[in-house]
């Protein structure tokens, strides 16, 4: 698997390739920034080598890594890392710098920091750059009822719905009657609907929710990207308010 972190404009993108397919997203900008300030904080336990020889590279396997990182600086400047677990230690990885010419011993579990899912650095934004919604609507399935919140009149009482945003990603194994989370079966019960629509155009972005579990996590599904995500607590408390306020829910 190759994974291909940009930065264009402080926009940051991942794209992920394997054999057959390359899958490119938005990235969010903290995630990306913690995970450099961690590799950046590593430091050398001891310094193996200042030149690298044909028995240095069969020794600590140049050719054949568990990692290599390559990176490419906006001066034009580039390097290559190879990275190798120790015999018998996860802890313990000879790391080779291909332009300084050396082999140093780091202590850091590389697998944890290394083996990455894209899923973790997604920007957690779900609806589109530049999408205002006229209205949302909060379908419920069992009853076939639903509440209509016009953002036009009441901006400022929805304004986290209209930053609709995921706290965290799941998976990404979206079916369309529910999702199993941790070996459990969570059924969806709501559709939840963003309209933007003009004299010209309307265009529709809509999510399943599960029911709400506790008082931090609410499940939320995006077909068109398969997503599984929890909701972040500001939308659990005015998406609850929505759902449960009586009167609200109104018969389709």
């Amino acid at each position: 698997k190759i994974i291909k972190i940009t930065n264009t404009e402080d926009s940051w993108k991942i794209y992920e390739s394997n054999d057959t397919d390359i899958n490119v997203i938005n990235a969010d900008h903290d995630k990306i920034q913690s995970f450099l300030r961690k590799l950046n904080s590593l430091s050398i336990e001891k310094f193996l080598t200042t030149s690298i020889d044909e028995k240095s590279k069969e020794k600590f396997k140049i050719d054949e890594p568990i990692y290599q990182i390559n990176t490419l600086n906006k001066n034009s400047t580039s390097n290559t890392q190879y990275l190798s677990m120790m015999k018998d230690s996860e802890q313990m990885w000879a790391v080779i710098d291909k332009n300084k010419s050396l082999i140093c011993l780091v202590q850091q579990d590389f697998n944890e920091i290394l083996n990455i899912d894209s899923l973790t650095f997604r920007e957690k934004n779900l609806l589109p750059d530049n999408f205002t919604p006229s209205f949302i609507t909060v379908e419920r399935y069992d009853s076939n009822t639903s509440v209509k919140i016009d953002t036009t009149k009441s901006t400022k009482d929805y304004i986290s719905l209209l930053n609709f945003k995921a706290e965290t990603f799941i998976n990404s194994h979206f079916l369309n009657d529910g999702t199993w989370i941790e070996g459990d079966w969570i059924p969806w019960e709501y559709e939840l609907s963003f309209v933007n629509s003009d004299m010209n155009n309307t265009k529709e972005i809509k999510f399943h929710l599960s029911e709400r579990k506790g008082a931090t996590t609410w499940y939320g599904g995006d077909r068109v990207n398969g997503l599984i995500f929890n909701l972040p607590l500001n939308l659990i408390d005015e998406i609850n308010t929505a759902t449960t306020e009586s009167g609200n829910f109104i018969k389709q």
